[in-house]
C-alpha cells in the first residue's frame, strides 16, 4: 500500500514527465514565423549598425529651447507645486511673443490650452497676474477651454479641427482630470501619442 505522501510524489513525478514530453514535442515542431498586425516580422523592423550610421534625421524642433521638444511631453508633479501656473505661462508666452522660465523665448504660434480643472474666473485672475498689468495685450492666438471631450470620445477630432483652423498651430496642452483612474490616464496618454505619431 502506498502512503498518501507516496501518492503525492508519484503524481508529481507523472506530471513532470508529461510536461517534459510536451516540451520535447513542442521543440520538434517546425519554427513558426510570428507576424504582427501589419504582416511584418522582426526582420522588417531591425537594422544593422552600419545602416544606422548612414541614416539622416531632421533636426528636433523645440517649443521651449532645450526643454520641451516636438511630440508628447508630460508635465507631472505633486499637487499645488505650480503645474497649472507653468502651463498657462507657457501658453501665453508661445501665443503672445513673451519669455518663459526666465529668459527663454519659445517658438511662436497658435496655442490650445484645455484647462479642465479651471474655470473662466480662475483663468482670468491668473492670466492678469502673469501679464503683470491690465493694459497688456492678451494674445488672440491662445484658445482656452475649460471643457473638452475625452480623447477616446471625440477629443482628438476636436484638436484636429482646431489645428486645421489655426494659422500656425504650435502647442496643444490638455490637463487630464483628476477623477480619471491610473489606467484611464495611461490609456488617454497612449491615444494622444498615437495621434501625434500619425500626424507628424
Amino acid at each position: 500500500m502506498i502512503s498518501r505522501a507516496g501518492e503525492t510524489v508519484m503524481t508529481a513525478f507523472r506530471n513532470t514527465r508529461q510536461r517534459m514530453a510536451g516540451e520535447r514535442e513542442a521543440k520538434a515542431q517546425p519554427a513558426i514565423e510570428i507576424f504582427d498586425a501589419t504582416g511584418s516580422t522582426w526582420r522588417d523592423r531591425a537594422f544593422t549598425a552600419g545602416a544606422l550610421r548612414t541614416m539622416n534625421f531632421k533636426a528636433i524642433e523645440y517649443v521651449v529651447p532645450g526643454i520641451i521638444p516636438e511630440g508628447l511631453t508630460i508635465l507631472a508633479g505633486k499637487p499645488k507645486i505650480g503645474k497649472s501656473w507653468l502651463a498657462l505661462d507657457l501658453a501665453l508666452a508661445v501665443a503672445g511673443d513673451r519669455f518663459v522660465l526666465g529668459e527663454l523665448k519659445p517658438a511662436q504660434g497658435d496655442v490650445l490650452y484645455a484647462a479642465l480643472e479651471d474655470n473662466q474666473r480662475r483663468l482670468w485672475k491668473r492670466t492678469r497676474k502673469i501679464m503683470d498689468t491690465a493694459q497688456a495685450v492678451w494674445p488672440e492666438r491662445l484658445t482656452l477651454a475649460t471643457q473638452w471631450r475625452r480623447i477616446d470620445g471625440g477629443g482628438i477630432e476636436d484638436i484636429k479641427d482646431w489645428a486645421s483652423r489655426a494659422t500656425n498651430p504650435r502647442l496643444v496642452m490638455r490637463r487630464i482630470a483628476l477623477d480619471y483612474d491610473r489606467l484611464a490616464k495611461l490609456a488617454e496618454v497612449q491615444l494622444i501619442r498615437e495621434a501625434i505619431d500619425r500626424n507628424t
